[in-house]
């Protein structure tokens, strides 16, 4: 999370600041938490009257206070002014309350008045930054991030014993070679800005598994089975071929016209050839089928009886 960076912000008081009184020096930025609060001194002449007026950004007025008089305060800012012995408290500030603030001083009883500038920076505290890891070949990197915080710096130290100096790079993201984890094999990371820091848990750097040189199965795996799939795929298609060749350039000879000889193979087993050896013609004989017997006439001879022979 980012605000206003502070540097920008003295930059545009200084082209503020100069046109209204060139000679002022530039008031130094104080760093202030969400949630904290900044007290705004002033000084007065003995028991003299007069007035304080307290603005963010030369526009927004947030409270005018007289003296022994109850302070006009904006709603904007209610329940968060308080008004002490010399000075106005602002409480509960929030990353919109960076900023420019001028307090005003005016006499009611002269014609003198004094004034003072002040720049806040308010930041969101960083959090307990964690640790990730990714393996990449002979190299580990770490990678360093805090989930809160504003314009969030980050260190890296390596455990002792380290040698002068335990610190190892600035910056979230570091790699390591594990050739240089023999001299320390923890890491820390620490997340801060200009109002706080946390530091992670040690990191114990063989946590990162290290691939062994040598044959990679998987990748061998990879190129063979595929390979094995497509000679299967080439020898299936070749012998499926070859079967179709072989059954289209047979010669079929005709015997009888009804029957022929056909010859079957497979292209493993030997020809096997079908021949009508037990359905040719029979020869016809006279054993079933002798000539017929010959009938001779018989002749009947007309016999004729009369009635008066009786």
């Amino acid at each position: 999370m980012r605000t206003k960076n502070p540097h920008l912000l003295l930059i545009v008081y200084l082209c503020w600041g100069s046109q209204a009184q060139p000679t002022e020096s530039a008031p130094s930025i104080t760093n202030v938490p969400v949630g904290g609060n900044f007290q705004f001194p002033f000084t007065t002449g003995g028991n003299q009257s007069y007035r304080a007026d307290l603005k963010f950004n030369s526009t927004v007025l947030i409270v005018t206070w007289i003296f022994q008089s109850p302070p006009f305060i904006n709603v904007n800012y209610e329940g968060r002014v308080k008004i002490l012995e010399n000075l106005i408290q602002l409480d509960n500030l929030q990353l919109s309350d960076s900023g420019f603030y001028r307090l005003d001083i005016g006499y009611l009883t002269q014609s003198t008045s004094q004034s003072g500038r002040f720049i806040l920076q308010v930041s969101e505290p960083v959090s307990k930054p964690s640790i990730t890891t990714e393996c990449l070949g002979s190299n580990v990197t770490l990678t360093c991030n805090s989930k809160q915080g504003s314009n969030v710096e980050y260190v890296w130290e390596s455990a002792p014993p380290c040698g002068e100096s335990c610190l190892l790079h600035l910056g979230p993201v570091v790699e390591i070679a594990f050739s240089n984890t023999s001299s320390s094999l923890y890491y820390t990371c620490t997340a801060w800005n200009a109002v706080s820091n946390e530091t992670s848990d040690p990191l114990e750097l063989n946590l990162c598994p290290i691939e062994p040189a040598g044959f990679n199965w998987i990748v061998a795996l990879l190129i063979v089975i595929p390979t094995l799939l497509l000679a299967g795929a080439v020898i299936y298609i070749q012998r499926r071929r070859r079967r179709g060749s072989n059954i289209a350039d047979t010669p079929e000879p005709v015997t009888d016209g009804f029957l022929s000889s056909v010859t079957v193979t497979d292209g493993f087993l030997s020809p096997v050839t079908v021949t009508d050896e037990f359905l040719s013609p029979a020869p016809v004989t006279d054993e079933f089928l002798s000539p017929a017997p010959t009938i001779e006439p018989v002749y009947i001879q007309e016999l004729r009886f009369s009635s008066n022979a009786v």
